[in-house]
């Protein structure tokens, strides 16, 4: 291999990083605003729940009283779950991500069985679609690729996709403008 395709490889695959870069720190500006949400709803639950409790036990004490302890449990809830709400959103979020990551590169480990020139990345609902043999004009097979990482499942509609494929009832039809 050139120097000249090793510096280019090496370039594109620092393209790669720079945007996988940029669409982690998105997803984490978004994952902020979910695990946001999530608290409030948590909350808002929790306080329904212990609203009702208190309604029965303090239906003679002033509503200014009840106003009061019901915003120290707020505080005191948020400083309990909160920690623990973020932390486990944010491990699925890097979960994802590194799911994400993952699939996109994968073409380039020396384990993948297809060449990287006929694999197309199509994300979802399946990640990838190789043409195989389609470089040199030798197609073998069309092949529906899902890449997983850890204990991944596929799925409702992964499972859908590959049964479908397995019952052959895949078809090529055209489509004119």
């Amino acid at each position: 291999m050139s120097n000249e395709l090793i510096s280019t490889v090496i370039l594109v695959l620092f393209i790669i990083s720079l945007l996988i870069n940029f669409i982690v720190l998105v997803r984490q500006s978004r994952l902020r605003s979910e695990i946001d949400t999530m608290a409030n709803d948590k909350f808002q639950k929790w306080k329904d729940l212990e609203m009702d409790k208190f309604r029965k036990y303090t239906e003679k004490k002033e509503t200014e009283t009840a106003s009061a302890k019901l915003s120290l449990w707020k505080e005191e809830w948020k400083s309990k779950y909160e920690i623990n709400i973020r932390a486990d959103a944010i491990s699925r979020s890097n979960s994802v991500i590194l799911g994400q990551i993952s699939e996109n590169i994968a073409p380039f480990f020396p384990s993948f069985d297809y060449n990287p020139k006929d694999a197309r990345f199509l994300g979802n609902p399946i990640d990838m679609i190789v043409f195989d043999g389609l470089h040199k004009n030798e197609l073998k097979n069309i092949v529906f690729l899902e890449i997983k990482t850890g204990n991944a499942k596929f799925n409702k509609h992964q499972r859908l996709i590959r049964e479908a494929v397995i019952s052959k009832k895949v078809l090529f039809r055209e489509f004119r403008i």
